[in-house]
């Protein structure tokens, strides 16, 4: 430790400096227990959440549901709850400012999936029976493990074939039209510009106008104030051909998660939660994207575990091509 300076033997000059780094040193261990002390309420919010969570977890594992559960889902589900917990007990203890020496925790054992199920052995055996010494080697016994898997109904195409008919005479081409298209960007700009622009100038200005003559407050009142603090992003479309006029396909492409939410309360906890959002997202991106999602999710499941940590984006469905 580096002794006091006699401050008595420093002259006026050495005071002033002393002070000023007195000051700064001051300054910077302020800086840090600041910075310790919010580390330190980030942790204890971050330490009762996961408490309250895990506590949700085992009140849902231990009582009773009322769900109407069979045996095997009720199996699976209980397995997930485990690793749940096992999960935020780690991170719990992660946490912990002065962890105490505790005992070697024992991983969840998972659940025997349902022996009922039907089994397809695939065996996985070594390219190469021979030993590098050159001896030929001999099999002395096997691990076996299970995994759930799940093929779901057959997805259909529309196959549109368009015969071509010709005259051997004349050498006439006969065939049906393309069935009707979307028209492009750039034509239906025009058209907005054309046709739609002066009747949503009509209506912006009536509504402005009718604004101004409904009591304030009343619910005509507040329906012209939603639109009209909308407006510019209500007339988007008019300027850009690809912007759909209304959402309605958006909507539609949510409806089946909102009207089923209901009957999907027993994922059970945050993170199971999370983690159907996750999944949902990817299924409708595949199908945005012109996938199949069984084929997509069962090749990125197949392949995530030897897929390079750089190139995981290369699995998103805007950018995946199968193996």
């Amino acid at each position: 430790m580096t002794s006091s300076p006699n401050l008595d033997q420093m002259t006026p000059d050495q005071l002033r400096a002393f002070a000023a780094q007195l000051l700064s040193q001051v300054e910077t261990m302020g800086r840090t227990v600041e910075t310790m002390g919010k580390k330190i309420n980030r942790d204890q919010t971050v330490i009762e959440k996961l408490t309250h969570e895990i506590a949700q977890l085992k009140r849902l594992k231990f009582a009773k549901r009322s769900e109407q559960l069979n045996p095997q889902q009720a199996s699976l589900l209980d397995d997930l709850i485990d690793t749940d917990i096992a999960a935020i007990e780690a991170e719990l203890q992660a946490l912990q400012t002065a962890p105490a020496a505790t005992e070697k925790k024992q991983k969840p054992k998972r659940t025997a999936l349902p022996a009922e199920f039907p089994r397809t052995l695939i065996h996985h055996e070594p390219d190469n029976t021979h030993c590098p010494c050159g001896c030929a080697l001999k099999r002395i016994g096997e691990d076996v493990s299970e995994k759930l898997d799940y093929t779901p109904g057959v997805f259909t195409v529309e196959r549109h074939v368009r015969g071509k008919w010709v005259c051997d005479d004349c050498e006439t081409l006969i065939q049906a039209p393309v069935p009707a298209q979307i028209l492009e960007p750039d034509l239906r700009c025009r058209i907005r510009q054309e046709k739609a622009v002066p009747v949503m100038d009509r209506l912006h200005a009536w509504m402005i106008a009718q604004r101004d003559l409904v009591p304030e407050g009343s619910a005509i009142s507040r329906a012209l104030d939603y639109s009209l603090k909308r407006w510019e992003a209500l007339s988007r479309y008019l300027d850009d051909g690809a912007v759909p006029i209304d959402n309605n396909w958006a909507e539609n492409q949510i409806r089946p998660w909102a009207l089923g939410r209901k009957n999907w309360l027993f994922a059970g906890s945050l993170r199971s939660g999370k983690r159907a959002a996750a999944i949902m997202s990817l299924i409708q991106s595949a199908r945005l994207n012109g996938h199949d999602p069984y084929a997509y999710l069962k090749d990125v499941l197949t392949r995530l575990p030897t897929q390079q940590a750089s190139e995981i984006s290369e699995l998103l469905p805007h950018r995946w091509t199968r193996a």
